[in-house]
């Protein structure tokens, strides 16, 4: 008898998901996959993070400008972030979320500063959101950086590793 299997993909879809996007540096080489489009694609990443769900960055934060190409309503950014101890993953540091109606003067509206994770989330995906009062705006850039290992970690004075899979605005 033969075996079958069954693929299924959830897509989670925000005012950001198939819009454009830049990225100010681009993600690291070895985990560059897609690039920019994975992170507004729909598709959440697995535990594994090669699997080009995920895009990663060393010591560069990462800097998206989502064009929602129309004047939206937004009130929150959500992303994601895996965290991988022994892997030299991290959670972010801090998260910066700006608007413009012409996509060169921004003005923050939401900063969110995130404590090193411990080793009880040795192997974890976390969410992170960012609230903020409701405003209309066409241009969105989310600005998140990453931590230095920590004393203690084998790669104690190194980047961390960020990696991101989605970045919702809503």
């Amino acid at each position: 008898a033969g075996q079958t299997s069954e693929y299924q993909s959830k897509f989670r879809f925000s005012k950001s998901s198939m819009k454009p996007e830049t990225l100010t540096e681009p993600p690291h080489e070895n985990y560059a996959y897609e690039g920019a489009p994975t992170l507004i694609d729909g598709l959440h990443g697995s535990q594994n993070y090669r699997t080009g769900r995920w895009i990663g960055f060393w010591g560069t934060p990462l800097e998206a400008t989502i064009d929602l190409q129309q004047p939206t309503e937004i009130q929150r950014v959500a992303f994601r972030s895996i965290i991988n101890i022994n892997d030299w993953i991290y959670n972010p540091k801090e998260c910066t979320v700006s608007v413009s109606d012409d996509g060169k003067k921004f003005r923050k509206v939401a900063e969110q500063h995130y404590d090193l994770a411990d080793w009880d989330h040795i192997n974890s995906i976390e969410t992170y959101q960012l609230p903020f009062d409701t405003v209309t705006t066409r241009y969105v850039r989310v600005r998140i950086a990453g931590h230095q290992l920590p004393q203690g970690h084998t790669g104690f004075g190194h980047p961390a590793w960020l990696f991101v899979d989605e970045i919702e605005v809503e």
